[in-house]
This record gives structure tokens, sequence and C-alpha cells, in this order.
């Protein structure tokens, strides 16, 4: 029994020492730190899911308001907390070469849709942004427009049908907009009917809910992967249910096979994706491909996830957060319906060059993102050992850098009285008034985006068709104030609830 006592002693401590072993990296380079706990480094309130990394992260920020940069542990690793927007610039922007990759772990094999241009490193992610970069030109944008019109008309029928219903003044606004945002998806990139809000259960909205809402086995799973990548590949975890990889492959392979036998053309995402199939291989029978990396079929899947990811859960949580926001604020929900009408009346119908003269529509959006980033935080691996600049300081090749997106959006010293909703802060003049790199909800610099404009257009068309036809308020079900969901995107938790009546109905009452 001693001896069992003994050996328990005796891991514990070989685990205490081994957690702690890196706690003095930053005090021997001289660098202010956040003092770390064993076992968890900086981020226990993330592990043990009592906060979002972005108020995490914040907590640390705000600790030390005079620094550029703070040094902090995830867990056990050494990470560089970025806070002057100047530093910002340098890993973004001006030394990006040595911060080019973001540190996303991804496995080709095991699970070949996480090896997406989000993930992706070095020259295979260069070359593969330079390939997907023409689906978002304003050429393209143009021809999506009536698609985007089209989604919306399908999103105020269905809730026009809601309110007809007893417990339709009542509506869950973050179902709404994931429903929304997946037909918008599914008619921009895949050509296909999604018909989300035609069925509870539509495949497309399932998938959805199994990527951004796992279970707790993935949602700790990612967590292992993002800090223990060894445990991860060692216990074959994976991030996502198989049967998501697999819709995925399958919907690509049957998507493309369609198109090529049929010769359907359309102005899509999928369209892109099977041009740049065709010609890799065509350069592999000439014996000319230089390519990154070979252009699979399964690389076709890995971006069509990504983009259906990433433009469904960032878009459809930014819309409920903005509706949310023009409920408890009803002069700004007004003075967002009146550009609407105005802009209606001079062009006549909606369409992309309308969506641009919506100036105060985008500042909403834009205050939405800017007090809710559904990217909480960026993140950095340093490429290259690099010194920061004017110090003797070295960042070392494999050094974690965080940006802190949540924190900085809510620095009263660049947006005071942070915890107000204001769309004035991001008119032109107040605006010029902030320094660079303190807005970045999409990140910024070579890595920002790439479907940034695309989101703003899609957002703006489907605020301009909803709040022209219905009128948001608290209801008995709002939370207020609001809380977050503990994910890895910014969220609310336990969904949105607000009250949803006819505007023209609810104008009239108002007279």
């Amino acid at each position: 029994m001693f001896g069992v006592v003994l050996l328990c002693i005796g891991i514990c401590l070989a685990l205490y020492a081994y957690s702690t072993s890196t706690f003095n990296y930053w005090k021997h380079r001289g660098v202010i730190y956040a003092r770390p706990i064993p076992f968890f480094g900086n981020i226990k309130p993330v592990i043990t899911f009592q906060r979002t990394s972005g108020q995490c992260l914040q907590s640390i920020y705000n600790q030390f308001p005079d620094e550029p940069f703070v040094g902090m542990w995830m867990i056990r690793k050494p990470t560089m907390l970025v806070r002057s927007p100047e530093m910002i610039r340098d890993v973004l922007v001006k030394h990006f070469q040595d911060f080019m990759d973001r540190g996303h772990p991804f496995d080709e094999s095991r699970e070949p849709i996480t090896a997406h241009l989000v993930n992706l490193t070095g020259d295979r992610w260069r070359h593969l942004r330079q390939k997907l970069s023409p689906a978002f030109t304003t050429g393209k944008l143009r021809l999506m427009t009536d698609l985007l019109v089209k989604c919306g008309e399908t999103l105020s029928d269905y809730v026009s049908h809601l309110l007809e219903t007893e417990q339709g003044s009542r509506l869950e606004i973050r179902e709404l907009t994931a429903k929304y945002s997946t037909d918008v998806i599914g008619s921009v990139a895949f050509g296909l009917e999604f018909e989300s809000f035609a069925a509870e259960d539509a495949p497309f909205r399932a998938m959805g809910r199994k990527v951004f809402s796992p279970s707790m086995k993935y949602a700790v799973s990612m967590v292992v992967r993002q800090f223990f990548p060894d445990v991860y590949n060692y216990l074959d975890l994976r991030s996502f249910p198989k049967n998501v990889n697999n819709f995925f492959e399958d919907l690509t392979k049957d998507t493309m096979e369609m198109r090529k036998n049929n010769n359907i053309q359309r102005n899509d995402f999928m369209h892109l994706l099977l041009k740049l199939k065709e010609e890799e291989e065509r350069l592999q029978t000439e014996n000319k491909s230089s390519t990154a990396f070979e252009f699979s079929m399964k690389t076709v899947a890995a971006q069509a996830f990504v983009f259906f990811a990433a433009g469904f859960e960032t878009t459809s949580t930014t819309l409920s957060f903005c509706l949310y926001e023009l409920a408890l604020n009803p002069e700004i929900q007004i003075k967002a319906v009146q550009e609407v009408r105005n802009v209606k009346e001079k062009y006549g119908m909606l369409s992309y060059e309308s969506t641009q003269e919506m100036t105060y529509v985008e500042h909403i959006i834009e205050e939405t993102l800017r007090k809710h980033p559904p990217v909480m935080n960026l993140s950095r691996i340093c490429t290259r050992t690099t010194n920061i600049p004017g110090t003797k300081i070295e960042i070392e090749e494999g050094t974690n850098v965080m940006i802190p997106v949540y924190a900085i959006h809510h620095d009263p010293q660049y947006y005071p009285n942070p915890g107000v909703f204001d769309p004035e802060r991001f008119t032109p003049e107040n605006s010029r008034k902030r320094p660079n790199f303190t807005f970045l909800p999409f990140g910024d610099g070579p890595r920002i985006c790439i479907g940034m404009r695309f989101a703003y257009m899609e957002m703006k068309l489907c605020l301009a068709q909803f709040l022209e036809k219905f009128h948001v308020s608290p209801c008995i079900k709002t939370t207020i104030p609001l809380r977050y969901s503990k994910s890895f995107l910014l969220r609310p938790e336990g969904g949105l609830w607000l009250g949803v009546s006819s505007r023209i109905k609810t104008e009239e009452c108002s007279i």
C-alpha cells in the first residue's frame, strides 16, 4: 500500500515538473509575463469551459495596459500576447513572412477536410489562396446578388408564416439566421437548394449543428488537438464525426461529376474548384505541374467544407447578434430602416450597387463585429526566429503569438464606453481617430479573411430585406445582458430569443 502511495506521489510530482518546466521561459528573456498556473498555464478558464477564450485573454490584456506585448502560456507552451497596434501590424503585415502560419493542426490522412485554406501553411497556403481569390472579385459578387436576394425572400416568407401561428411572435433568431446562411452557402457555393427552412432535419442544417454544436466528446477532442497534438494522434481522436468528412467528400464528388457530365456552368465556388482541378490534371498529364500540392478530390472537398463552415457560422452568428442589438436599440433600428427605404426607392430594387450605399447598415454590422467578434483571437506561429523591433528580445521559431481581438475591441482607449452599441464609431471621421489594427474581425494583412467582402454583402442584403418587413424587440425570453457560449467561436448561450412583428402593423399602431 505504501509503495502504491509513493508511486502516485511520484507520478504527480513528475506531471507537475513537466507542466511547469517551461514557466521560466519569458523570465529568462526579460519579458513581462502573466503568472501561470501548473497544469493550465494561463488558460484554465478556457480548458474548464468557464469563460470564452476571448474573455480569458482579455483579463490578461487588461492586467498590462502599458505593455506592447506580454508573455503567457497555453498550458505549458510559451505564447506571446501582442497588445499594441504597432506590433500587431508587424506580425500581420510588416513581418508577415515570419508569422505566416496560424498554427491550427490538421491531418490530411485521417481527416482530409481539415486540410483547408484556413489551416494550410507556407507555400501550400500561398498557392491555394492565389487560386481561390478570383471567386470573390467584384464581378463575381455582382453575379451572386440575385441568389442572395432569393434566399432573403425565403427567410421573409418563413418568418411571415411563423407570425401567423400562436408562437410566432417570439422567435429564436439564432436558428433563423443559421438556416438563412446555410441556404446562402448552398446556393452561391454549391448551386444546390439546401431547403433549410423546409424541414428541421434538413441535411445541411444538421451538418452545421454537428460541426459547430459538437458533443462534449468532440469539444474535448478539439482542445486536445490544439494543445496536445501528439496525444491527439496517438489516441486516434477526431475533430468531427467521420460522417461529416464523408458527407462533404461525397457532396463534392457528386456535384462535380453531375456538372461535368451535364456540362453545367455556374459562376460559383464549386465551378472554380472544378476548373482548378481540371487545370491541375492537365498540367500533370503534360508533366508541367508546379503546384505546391496535388489538387485532388479530397483537397476540393476540404475547400468546400471550409467555405460552408466559415461562411455559415460567422455570418449567422453576426446577424443574430446584430438583430439582438437592434432590438435593444430601437432608435438605431428606425434609422437603419429609413436608409434601406431610401436606397431601395433610389434603385427600385436591391442590388450590389444599392448595398454599397447602405453605409449606416454597414456601420451597424461593423459595430456588431466590434462588440461581438465571432473570431475572438487571432493566432500565429513564428516560422523564423526574429527580433521584436526596437528591442533585443527574440521571438523564437515555433513560438505561439496571439492577438486578442475581443480584448482590443473592448478597450476603452480605442472604443470609449465599449459596452454601448454605437454604430457612429465607424463613420469615416471617427474611424480616422483610431489607430490602424484596432478593428480585426476578419484579421488583416495577406491572411485576411478571403470572404470578407462577400460576408458584408450577404449581411447587408439580409438585414435590408428583414428590417424592411419586420420589427424586432426584446421579449420575455430575451437574455439581458447577453451570455456567451463557451465555444471556440463567439456564440450566444442557449439561443437568442426576440419578439418579431410585422413592421407595417407595428408602424400603424404607433401612429
